[in-house]
């Protein structure tokens, strides 16, 4: 391994390295601020010498060139683009562009991803020679704006801001819109909600715990909203799918939510029985109860007690 002790070395591999635009050399020297002597920086003396040779310089530039015509159709595209844009007083950052004008490229089966924004800058150095600025700004992490030299910055900034503008606004707008129309399908399903009677739990009529009940219970609009949201289809005779018991369980939820536990659906009751039955644990009902799943642990041993005085009197 050769240190790299002169000046020489280091010119030879930043110029190759700019060459052939290899962003992991050029990496490298950035970071040592181009000092590889003080970062005593070594390298094999046969990959120096390939490295920096002129075939390999020429091999790449020529591999480049191939396609350069297909490059430069691209270019032209993105250019007759934005021109009118630039015209405008519209600015673009680097970054922008660059995706626009790899997209472009992908489009006509150029592999661009590692095509540089300094490769583009340069194109368009070229292109619109005076015609265009480039403006590092403040924070140098930001890619820089390019806008056109007839345009002063100040006016750049106010007409950005105008667009800034105009976009919240619309945004807001669309915003609203979409509120209003929530609120009143929340409005009309609230109203039908509210005739909803529920089942009757003393005496509890067992026969009610079914998923024909909840059907008949579920307010139709409740159920489509929510169905809309959860499983989308236009089949809307299907209701044999998993999701569809989903949407029903969800939308006694509401009923019960919204009533503020005054309608009882055979979820909430049945929920409550079975789980007690299974773990005997009043902890668990109160938790459920608590997060709006069931009826609370009270109500449930009073709908206990009435079904066993019911089996008495039958008795």
């Amino acid at each position: 391994m050769n240190n790299a002790s002169s000046f020489d070395s280091r010119d030879a591999i930043k110029k190759a390295a700019e060459a052939i635009d290899d962003k992991r050399i050029l990496h490298i020297l950035s970071g040592v601020n181009g000092d590889l002597v003080a970062a005593e920086a070594k390298y094999h003396k046969s990959c120096f010498s390939s490295y920096t040779s002129k075939s390999n310089i020429k091999h790449r530039a020529f591999k480049e060139e191939k396609d350069e015509s297909l490059f430069s159709v691209a270019f032209k595209e993105m250019a007759s683009t934005i021109q009118s844009f630039l015209d405008n007083g519209r600015a673009y950052d680097m970054s922008s562009l660059l995706t626009m004008y790899q997209h472009i490229l992908k489009s006509k089966g150029i592999d661009a991803d590692s095509y540089t924004k300094q490769k583009l800058k340069l194109r368009m150095q070229s292109h619109f020679g005076d015609d265009i600025v480039f403006h590092q700004q403040f924070d140098k992490k930001k890619p820089e704006l390019v806008y056109s030299s007839k345009i002063s910055l100040k006016d750049v900034i106010n007409s950005a801001a105008l667009e800034l503008h105009t976009s919240n606004k619309q945004v807001i707008s669309d915003e609203a819109n979409a509120r209003n129309c929530i609120f009143e399908a929340a409005k009309i399903i609230k109203h039908e909600i509210k005739e909803c009677k529920g089942i009757s739990t003393r005496p509890l009529d067992v026969s009610d715990l079914n998923e024909d009940t909840v059907r008949r219970l579920v307010p139709n609009n409740l159920y489509w909203f929510l169905r809309s949201i959860i499983e989308p289809t236009l089949d809307i005779e299907d209701t044999s799918t998993i999701d569809d018991k989903k949407v029903l369980s969800i939308a006694q939820d509401i009923i019960h939510c919204s009533s503020n536990a005054r309608v009882k659906t055979p979820k909430h009751v049945s929920l409550a029985m079975s789980t007690h039955h299974l773990t005997g644990s009043k902890q668990i009902i109160i938790l459920l109860n608590g997060m709006g799943h069931c009826i609370s642990y009270d109500e449930m041993k009073s709908v206990d007690a009435s079904l066993a005085n019911r089996s008495s009197y039958a008795v």
